[in-house]
């Protein structure tokens, strides 16, 4: 009869270290399991649903729109934010030429933009560039029930933006301290932006560009890997930038490979320094 006795409160501690072990070795905002969402309501004190709540994998190559991932991967984590928060459906999608044309004229104006009379071709912008144009702003959201990429240059011409909902952001930080501290805040906020190198992503290719041109999202983890998603689509192929941008269009460039699986990737969590988030004002 003790020996049962012991065996239930070895099983019971056992258990409640299981199910209390936060933050746990996986996290995955892109499928989040009912006994997650279990733990997370609470552990949080707040309600979280079962299931998906990253958008979906967007190829900003498709059109021959290079160096759009300085607007596309900001603008996926607000709306997963607003998907966490439960203000709006997961099934919805933004309506990424909107949000474009919004921000036309300062997209065309930043250095390094260098324009074709067909496409845009990115060429070593800063991606945060446009990240901190977004603090303190006040952006109108618009949504469609599927994901379509951009089809045409952003247009300035327009005066007035049908939105379906408007979002106040309050700041964009840059997240400090230990990579238990970036799961801690993942888990509790969601998915997060990191700077890398695009030549990291690369297959069979040299490493040899060490400054920061690429943004991509962090969407959780897995033991000791940052879980990715890209925005080179899912086929496994991305363009390769231009030598000279200013004489080719980007469907001009060859494809290569990459390293991403579906869309997404996972790295060695000492292998990303920089960690950035846009704080809304919900």
């Amino acid at each position: 009869m003790i020996l049962i006795v012991i065996v239930i409160i070895i099983i019971c501690i056992t258990l409640y270290i299981h199910y209390n072990n936060w933050p746990p070795n996986r996290w995955n905002w892109s499928y989040v399991s009912k006994h997650n969402s279990l733990q997370w309501s609470n552990y949080f004190n707040a309600k979280l649903y079962p299931g998906a709540y990253t958008c979906d994998i967007f190829d900003q190559h498709e059109n021959g729109y290079c160096g759009i991932c300085f607007l596309i991967s900001p603008l996926q984590i607000i709306h997963e934010k607003l998907k966490i928060n439960n203000k709006v459906k997961k099934e919805t999608y933004l309506d990424i030429q909107h949000i474009a044309n919004q921000y036309a004229s300062y997209i065309r104006s930043m250095p390094g933009i260098i324009r074709s009379p067909l496409r845009s071709i990115c060429f070593g912008v800063n991606p945060f560039d446009v990240v901190e144009l977004l603090k303190n702003k006040r952006i109108g959201l618009k949504f469609k029930n599927k994901l379509e990429n951009l089809n045409e240059h952003p247009r300035d011409d327009l005066q007035e933006y049908d939105v379906d909902m408007y979002v106040n952001i309050n700041k964009v930080i840059k997240l400090e301290g230990s990579n238990e501290d970036i799961k801690w805040y993942i888990l509790r906020n969601g998915p997060i932006l990191a700077k890398i190198s695009s030549n990291v992503l690369l297959k069979d290719v040299k490493n040899t560009n060490t400054e920061y041109d690429h943004i991509i999202c962090v969407v959780g983890w897995e033991n000791e890997k940052w879980i990715l998603r890209n925005s080179w689509g899912k086929s496994g192929y991305t363009r390769k930038r231009p030598d000279n941008p200013s004489k080719y269009v980007l469907q001009d460039t060859p494809l290569v490979q990459w390293k991403g699986n579906d869309g997404y990737i996972k790295l060695s969590t000492n292998s990303i320094k920089e960690f950035f988030d846009i704080v809304l004002n919900l």
